[in-house]
Parts: C-alpha cells; structure tokens; sequence
C-alpha cells in the first residue's frame, strides 16, 4: 500500500484481502483500504476472515455494531462507514467528506455501482471477476441497467477478449455494445479488433466473413480502416520502444546476467501469465 500510516496496533496474523492480493496488518490500513477501494468493496467483504480480524484486534464494539448492521439489513456502503467512524484514522473533517461520498455512492443505482466494481477489476487485471461483474451487468434484471450501462460493460468485455487476443469474440462484443448505444469509442474498439484479428490471422476465412459482416453492417470504408491501421503501426512501435518492453526483453534474456535472478524473473513472468490464463478459464468454464 503506498503511503505512510502511523498504526497504533499491528496484528500478528494479518487479514488477506485477495482481491488486491495484499495483507492488513491494522485497523488504521484496513480503514485506508476500505476507502480508496470502495468499488470494489461488496457484501462478500465482511465474511469471517474479517470479523476474525476484528476479534483479534480486539474491537469487540466494533464486531458487535456490525453485527447488529448486517441483522437489520444495511448495505454494505453502510457497513463501510461504521468501520471508518469507529477507528480514529481520518480526521472529523475527513470523515465528514468521506461520508458525503458514501451518501453519493448510495444513491446510485445498482447497475452502476456493479459496473464500477468490474472497472475496478478490470484495472487489477482480474478479468476472470471483471467480466462475471460485467455479465450480472447486462443479464440480471433486478439492476435495472441503463442501456448505456449495458453497453459499456459489452465493451469493456470486448476490450479484455481483444487483450486476451481473442478477437473474434471481441468483436461481437463491441458489436454488441453499439446495438445498446451508438458511441465512437465503441466503434473505434471494433475496427481496431477487425484489423487485429485480419492481422493475426485468427480462424482465417471465419474471421473474414466476419469482417466482411461488420464493414457491411456498420458501411465502414476503406479509407478509414487504412486510417486505423497507420495508428495501429504507430502504436506498434512506440510499445516496442517503451522503457517497460525494454524492460520486459531484458527479463526475459539471459545474456550476461546472473542466472539465479534469470530464473526468478522467468518464474514471476509465467506465474503472471499463469494468473491471467485462469482468470479466462474461469470466466470461459462458468458459461
């Protein structure tokens, strides 16, 4: 966790929150958590590693206020709140603010607060939950999603496919997206995928069908998937220019380095991609 928190207690067994894949050693960094996290936050948070926690910290008051919130059937925003109300991290001007937030995130419906936890996934490259948060989304009725809430979490599926590689897929995704809500960002992310998938080659004559289909459908002309295809090119080689790619060929190059810290950055680089393969399978199992 970045940043100095001055912690009056540290806990020897510290809380695991998977999510962030990091560890909770106080009450002071688990309220900091709870805050700069709290789209991400759900329900399933205050299971029994937590309160086991709680116990171990010794805020009994706490435990039992939790308690008596989820009995009378409070919303987790509110959950939240009673754990930062009860330690003293932030200051009482702070909390004033911070509660103001939470007062604006209840008012929001749940389709929107479902979808801002799927971002939030999304950018800790939990892909695998992103998309299940993204699926409850589109299919589950009681949200009541917007269309536009709909069709951007088409897109942002499609853009985790299309990072994934799987082009295909990602285009019916977009293609999706812009049936819900016509958007340029929507449009761009499917000629985009078009031409990566005619550029990798994926499923060959299947894949061009496909292509053919959308240009039909959407009447997108030559001049402007040739258009795409320069900043495609351009893109290209300012990644392959990048200090982090650099960075990347050099972990993975074991030319005149020592060969037990080649190893290591070997292992970490496939226990990443490892990570990331699961996450799809998951998400590819679960349909």
């Amino acid at each position: 966790m970045g940043g100095l928190i001055l912690c009056r207690r540290k806990a020897e067994i510290p809380l695991y929150i998977e999510l962030s894949n990091i560890n909770i050693y106080s009450m002071e960094e688990l309220c900091y958590y709870l805050y700069h996290n709290i789209y991400a936050i759900n329900k399933s948070f205050f299971n029994e590693e937590l309160f086991d926690f709680l116990k171990h910290m010794e805020e009994t008051a706490l435990v039992q206020r939790l308690n008596t919130d989820i009995l009378s059937g409070k919303k987790y925003i509110s959950l939240v709140w009673t754990i930062l109300s009860c330690v003293d991290y932030y200051s009482p001007v702070e909390k004033q603010t911070i509660h103001q937030e939470l007062m604006e995130i209840m008012k929001r419906t749940p389709a929107e607060n479902r979808k801002a936890r799927a971002d939030i996934l999304r950018e800790k490259k939990k892909y695998g939950q992103a998309i299940e948060e993204y699926y409850a989304v589109i299919e589950d009725e009681t949200l009541k999603a917007s269309e536009k809430n709909i069709a951007d979490a088409w897109n942002n599926i499609g853009v985790i496919k299309a990072q994934a590689f799987f082009y295909r897929e990602a285009v019916c995704c977009f293609d999706k997206a812009i049936s819900f809500y016509e958007q340029k960002e929507y449009m761009d992310n499917l000629i985009c995928a078009l031409i990566m998938g005619e550029k990798c080659q994926e499923e060959e004559l299947d894949f061009d069908v496909l292509k053919k289909e959308m240009v039909s459908k959407y009447d997108i002309e030559d001049m402007l998937i040739r258009k795409y295809k320069r900043v495609i090119e351009q893109e290209e080689r300012e990644i392959s220019s990048h200090q982090e790619t650099e960075d990347f060929q050099n972990r993975m190059s074991g030319k005149d380095r020592d060969i037990y810290q080649y190893k290591k950055d070997v292992n970490e680089i496939i226990s990443e991609w490892k990570t990331q393969y699961r996450e799809q399978e998951k998400e590819r199992q679960s349909k």
